[in-house]
């Protein structure tokens, strides 16, 4: 959303919409909390890529700061459900 779109902006980073673009990411902002992770080309290959696969809140947090906060407490490490139906395994 443009919302987010500007909040990334004021932490200094750049909204990736082409898939293609996705291998160059260095956070994933995969879930809002409420909803299970949904298991997208751009997740995939940001699974391949990085480790900071983060909730919104590390997004909203962040802009409030206006800096890039560390990705550590807002990891997405437990969505068993997504990891049961799509066979993957977060930690690992």
């Amino acid at each position: 959303s443009a919302t987010h779109s500007s909040k990334i902006k004021a932490i200094g980073g750049i909204l990736l919409e082409d898939t293609e673009d996705a291998a160059s990411a260095t956070h994933v902002i995969c879930s809002d909390g409420k909803d299970p992770i949904k298991r997208t080309s751009k997740l995939m290959i940001g699974l391949c890529n990085t480790s900071n696969i983060v909730s919104l809140k590390w997004l909203l947090d962040s802009s409030k700061k206006r800096e890039v906060l560390a990705a550590r407490e807002y990891l997405v490490l437990n969505d068993q459900e997504a990891e049961e139906r799509y066979n993957f395994h977060m930690r690992t």
